[in-house]
Parts: structure tokens; C-alpha cells; sequence
């Protein structure tokens, strides 16, 4: 077998088996938004339609103004077609592609190494080393989170397609200027960092040796294509995806408290927090958060400081090496080229730091590791020579091993939100998945103490507010599921419990709102389909508490948000309005003067909100909503709750009308009750009704 053959084996097999594990796992994390509940990739018709249609790419309502990856979404709907929701095989997938990945980056060492630029022209001692440098980038452990994390599938795929772009692009020829162009524009279309290669591919260029080079002009040609390509696709991006008002074009999230400048803090701490997890990857590191986790204050700080030191060296070294050419350029320059758009100094983006973020940047590496190795090999004399490679392959043993066990964690979101917790305890992304988790499993309990801890953290984060009220309400609902029938004619205290649940669900909901409102949608974690949500948890909060004004108030906003949208007020808002007039009406009166007057207050409140006279009384009031109950039932005839509203109020007022009008009432009460007696055959009082009503319209 060739040397690079063989090479080429002990590298796959060197990925497979450092990341073997995660084809046990299930389905973590944004999985579920972007795969499990994501019913657009449940079909492959029409599949052009991922590329015009932003709100395929996740089950989230409407559309994230993030999120545009077209190919990564059509590559999930084959995977759909192929698997179904089983997700051994989603994993499977994966792996192949990382596997692609270290078998490509072993061809791109074998180039640089070569003496003709081809893989073909490595020698025996040439393919061990990019064998060594290839294993380097598949078994790190940072590249873990690519790999075992079905969403990240966008990196494999784009930096397969990358790779692919710098393997054609050193060849001679237009076919090949072409091959290289359309290569890196679906890498674009699998995830944003791949518009970063029109860099990297004059770097690849000066690493290739002097024969194979190809020509400057060449390169400059090539190069400025790749800008093109790497413009127009954001350009299309732009065109395709909302920007949110409280956001800029490309933008995730807001700059952290002090702009532009705290962000570039944020990233040197990030330079500082890869290095460590590079050189020493223990533990388990998740995302650095802009917004849940601090923000260096100054730029003495030493993780500014050491960032900033890294930067800097890497910048010199290439820049002294640019003159010689060879692989420094590529292996210091190709690193802050490709975290450059993840820096969150351009356009700020919601984690200033991810494992996923140095996937891109491994392969650079993997080529400065290799030449710094050669480089002290042939310094040593030759009794400490031989001791290089067996050093060299302790450490990708150990680096394997660290792989497999950073793999563990994304078995499952227990799993994951545990390990993390374990890392940071006071990491609030950590209580946010644990109570997801256990809102999930309905310990509403456990759920509801990590989100006050979350809460606690972040005071600003209006989702943390919007997913302890959901908590609550969840909660309010099991305990009222299991209160004793009798317990209210019983009058027992058992019944306050689930109102004063109720009440607090009420409260975060309005903290949630308030929250956005005071620090923006997007810096508070948010988004417009997520606040509607939490607005309509809101209203059927406050309609169960019997809190109408509040309910009515809130109806308000959400049709305020239907005419911002499409001009015109919804159905289920315009029902809403009119179902609380109606409750207004069908309040007790109060057993003592002031919850009378209260009762009095909140009935006048929600009759004028609908522009009815409060002085009326019930029957004359009923009267005036009932023609739009009528309008809104010819809408939606199946409204069951409408029509008992309906018969309400025809019955209340049934007496005081002329034989004439008597004998209309009726019918439409004989209308209504045949359409509930049609969901509810064994209702028996409403066929009592029924009866009664058609005795009295035979009279």
C-alpha cells in the first residue's frame, strides 16, 4: 500500500474510532427546533423551497432573523427521507462528513509537504507527518461539538466544501477558477463562515511549494472571485432574511453593555479561553455567551491581556514568514482570518466563544503543528530525533481518549445541561437547559428552581421570565387537575394554591414583556414569535385568574402586533374582545359593598373597551354584543364557547322581547343547541334544553 494510502486509513480510522460514541446519542439542544419539530424538512418536495423560504430552517414561528442555511436544511430533509427521526443515522452522517474533513486536511498537508505540490509527490516520512497532522484535527477534542451535535452540521459540510475549494483552486485553468468559485459558494449556503476562504486561499497558495504555486496573477483572479462570491451571498442573505428594528443586517443579538469595544474585549478573552481549551482540553466548555456571561470591564484584564498577546504573536510570525512563504503564513493568518466574523466585533453574534467557532480553524493549525514538528526534528540530533514521533503520537493518543470522553455529555439534554452545570455552577445556560429538562419530564418543582437561579443572573433576560410563567402555568394546571370536585362546595383552602400559581405565571408574564420592552427584543432573548406566545399565555392566564381588565389589556397588544403585521385585526383578537365584555357581564355579584363595586368597576371597564354603554343593564348590553357573536360565529362556526355565550345571553333576555322577535331568539337558541348537541351526544342537559326550546316554539 502507497504510504499516503495508508495514511489515509489510519486517519479515518483514527476519527472514527475518537468519535465512535456519538452514534448512540440522540438528539440534543437546537436539535429539536431544527430537526425533531421541524415539519418543513419532514418532505422533499419542492426542495428550492429551503433556499426562497427562511422559516424552513426551524420549527420556531415565523422566522429567525439568524438563521439562513439553506443546504444545511435540504442535507436534514434528505436525512429525514433516509432515517426518519431516528437519529443513529443523523449521526452517522455526521461523522462521515468529519471523517471527509480529516481526509481532506491529510491531502492538504500531503500538498504542503510534497515537493511537486500533489499528494502523489509526498514521500514515506512526508505521509507519516500529515497522517500526524491530519489525526490532529480529527481526534481534538474541540472538534467534539461539531461532530456530535447534529446542528452543527453546517460546519462539516462547509469546511468539506472549503477544503474541497483550496484542493481544486491550486489548480491551473478557468474550469478550475469555476470548480472553485461554485465549491465555496454552496459552503456559504451551509453555513456563514466559509465566506472567510477567499483568505485562506492566497495562504494556501504561499504553503504550496515553489513548482506547484500557481501564478500571482492566478491567485489575485481567484481571490477576488471568492470576495465576489463571499459579497453576493451576503447580499442574498440580507435580501432573504429579516433584520429585526432593534438589530443591524447580519446581527444575532445586540453588542454587550459597552458597544463595539466590549465586544473586542469579549473577543480577546475568547483568543485567551480557545488557546486554553487547544492546549490543555480538559473539562467540559460550552459557549461563552455575550449576554450570560461577563464581559471583561476592562482592557487590563488578563484574559484581555494574554488574548491580545496571542493575536499579536500570530500576526507578527506570519507577517515575518510572508516574505519565505511556506506554511506560517497559513497556519497564524488562516486562524484570525476564519474567527474574524465570529468575533462579534463586525456584527455581534450571541456566543463571543464556541468549540464550533475553532472547527475551521483546526486545519490551519494542524499545518502549524506539523512544520513547528519538522522544524525541531531537524534541529535535534539524531538520538532525540526518533523520540518526536513517538511523542507526537502520546499526545494524539491522549488527545483521543480526551475526545471520547468530552463525547459523553451529548448523549442527551440531561446529560449535556449536567455536564455543563458541573464545569460552571453558576452558569445560567446550564439552569435554563436543567429546567427545560424538567418542564419536559413535568417536574415543574425542579424546573421552576433553576429558572429563579437563571432569573437571578440574568434580572434582564425577558426569556427566563417567559419560560418560568410557562413553567407555572404548567404547574397550575397539574395541581388543578388534582384538586377534590368537592373541594369548593367544601370551601376548603386547598383551591388558593393554584391561584397563587396562577398569579405568579401572571407576573413573570408581564416581566417578560416589560423586560423586552426595556431592553429590546433581542437583547433580552427574544424574539417576535416568542413574545406573542408569551402574550397569549398571558391573556388565558389572566382570563383563568379572572383578572378581565388585564386580559383585555393584553388582547390589545396582541391586536396592536396584528396590525403592525398585516393591517388588520385577527379573528381570535376580535373573539377575545368580545368573550371578555361577555365574562364582564356573567360576573357574581359581590357579597359585600366594596367587592360590588369592584364587580361594577371591571364590568364598565371591559363594556367600554367594546363600545358598549356600561349604564345598561345586562339584557339591553347583551343585546348590542350579540350581532357581532353572530358575525364572529359565521367566521368560525365551531366556536362552542361562543355559542354558549350566545344562548346566555338570548336567555337572559328571551322573556322581555316582542312574540315576534321571541320566536327568532328561539330559533337561533334551537340552532345553537343542536350544534353543541352534535360535539356532546351525551350531554343531557343540553338535550333537556334543546327539548325545552322546541316545546316552546311548537306553542
Amino acid at each position: 500500500m502507497r504510504p499516503l494510502r495508508l495514511a489515509l486509513v489510519v486517519v479515518v480510522l483514527g476519527a472514527v474510532l475518537a468519535h465512535q460514541r456519538c452514534l448512540s446519542h440522540g438528539f440534543v439542544y437546537d436539535d429539536h427546533r431544527f430537526i425533531v419539530r421541524n415539519e418543513a424538512i419532514a418532505t422533499l418536495e419542492r426542495p428550492w423551497r429551503f433556499f426562497t423560504d427562511p422559516s424552513t430552517a426551524s420549527a420556531a414561528q415565523g422566522v429567525e432573523p439568524d438563521v439562513w442555511r439553506p443546504l444545511r436544511t435540504l442535507d436534514f430533509a434528505v436525512d429525514r427521507a433516509l432515517f426518519g427521526l431516528d437519529p443513529r443515522g443523523w449521526h452517522a452522517e455526521s461523522l462521515a462528513w468529519h471523517v471527509l474533513n480529516a481526509a481532506l486536511v491529510c491531502l492538504l498537508l500531503a500538498r504542503v509537504l510534497s515537493r511537486d505540490g500533489t499528494p502523489r509527490g509526498v514521500g514515506a516520512a512526508g505521509a507519516a507527518a500529515a497522517a500526524g497532522g491530519a489525526l490532529a484535527f480529527a481526534v481534538h477534542p474541540s472538534t467534539v461539538e461539531s461532530v456530535a451535535w447534529v446542528s452543527s452540521r453546517g460546519d462539516l459540510v462547509a469546511w468539506t466544501l472549503v477544503l474541497a475549494a483550496l484542493a481544486v483552486g491550486r489548480r491551473r485553468g478557468a474550469l478550475a477558477t469555476l470548480g472553485c468559485g461554485a465549491l465555496v459558494a454552496l459552503g456559504c449556503l451551509a453555513k456563514e463562515s466559509a465566506v472567510v476562504a477567499f483568505a485562506l486561499l492566497p495562504l494556501h497558495h504561499l504553503a504550496l511549494p515553489e513548482p506547484a504555486r500557481p501564478a500571482r496573477r492566478e491567485t489575485v483572479l481567484r481571490t477576488v472571485l471568492l470576495l465576489g462570491v463571499s459579497v453576493a451571498y451576503l447580499a442574498v442573505r440580507s435580501a432573504v432574511l429579516p433584520t429585526p428594528s432593534d438589530l443591524t443586517a447580519f446581527a444575532q443579538t445586540a453588542f454587550p453593555d459597552g458597544g463595539r469595544p466590549a465586544a473586542a474585549r469579549g473577543f480577546l478573552a475568547a483568543v485567551t479561553w480557545y488557546a486554553r481549551v487547544l492546549i490543555w482540553p480538559s473539562g467540559f466548555p460550552f459557549d461563552r455567551n455575550v449576554h450570560t456571561d461577563p464581559v471583561p470591564l476592562s482592557w487590563s484584564e488578563p484574559v484581555v491581556v494574554v488574548g491580545a498577546a496571542v493575536v499579536l504573536s500570530l500576526a507578527v510570525a506570519g507577517a515575518r514568514a510572508l516574505r519565505r512563504r511556506g506554511p506560517v503564513p497559513f497556519s497564524t493568518w488562516g486562524p484570525l482570518a476564519v474567527l474574524v466574523p465570529v468575533s462579534s466585533v463586525l456584527v455581534p453574534l450571541k456566543a463571543f466563544a464556541a468549540e464550533r467557532f475553532l472547527y475551521p480553524a483546526l486545519p490551519c493549525l494542524a499545518v502549524g503543528a506539523v512544520a513547528a514538528a519538522l522544524a525541531l526534528a531537524r534541529r535535534l540530533p539524531g538520538a532525540l530525533r526518533a523520540a518526536v514521533p513517538v511523542a507526537g503520537a502520546l499526545v494524539l493518543v491522549g488527545l483521543g481518549a480526551a475526545a471520547d470522553a468530552r463525547s459523553r455529555p451529548w448523549a442527551d439534554d440531561l446529560s449535556l445541561w449536567t455536564a455543563v452545570q458541573r464545569e460552571e455552577p453558576m452558569n445560567p445556560r446550564a439552569s435554563e437547559g436543567l429546567a427545560f429538562e424538567a418542564m419536559r419530564a413535568g417536574r415543574y418543582g425542579v424546573a421552576e428552581r433553576a429558572l429563579r437561579l437563571y432569573r437571578e443572573l440574568q434580572p434582564d433576560d425577558g426569556k427566563a421570565h417567559a419560560l418560568l410563567a410557562d413553567n407555572l402555568r404548567g404547574l397550575y394546571d397539574e395541581l388543578l387537575s388534582k384538586e377534590d370536585p368537592d373541594a369548593a362546595a367544601a370551601g376548603a383552602d386547598r383551591l388558593l394554591l393554584p391561584r397563587f400559581v396562577l398569579e405568579k405565571a401572571i407576573e413573570e408574564s408581564r416581566a417578560a414583556v416589560f423586560a423586552w420592552e426595556r431592553v429590546g427584543l433581542a437583547r433580552g432573548r427574544g424574539d417576535a414569535a416568542l413574545r406573542r406566545r408569551t402574550l397569549e399565555g398571558w391573556r388565558a392566564a389572566a382570563l383563568d385568574f379572572g383578572a378581565l381588565p388585564e386580559a383585555r389589556r393584553v388582547n390589545d397588544l396582541l391586536a396592536a402586533d396584528d396590525k403592525a403585521t398585516s393591517g388588520a385585526v385577527a379573528w381570535a383578537q376580535r373573539r377575545m374582545a368580545v368573550v371578555v365584555a361577555l365574562l364582564g357581564l356573567a360576573l357574581p355579584a359581590g357579597t359585600t359593598p366594596a367587592q360590588d363595586l369592584e364587580r361594577r368597576r371591571v364590568r364598565a371597564e371591559v363594556l367600554e373597551a367594546v363600545g358598549v354603554d356600561p349604564a345598561r343593564d345586562d339584557a339591553a348590553a347583551y343585546e348590542e354584543l350579540e350581532p357581532r357573536v353572530a358575525a364572529l360565529l359565521a367566521e368560525r362556526p365551531e366556536d362552542e364557547a361562543l355559542r354558549r355565550h350566545r344562548l346566555r345571553g338570548l336567555a337572559l333576555r328571551l322573556e322581555a322581547l316582542p312574540p315576534a322577535e321571541q320566536a327568532a331568539a328561539l330559533a337561533t337558541m334551537e340552532e345553537d343547541l343542536t350544534a353543541l348537541l352534535r360535539r356532546h351526544p351525551s350531554d343531557a342537559g343540553l338535550r333537556q334544553n334543546l327539548e325545552t326550546v322546541r316545546l316552546r316554539r311548537s306553542r
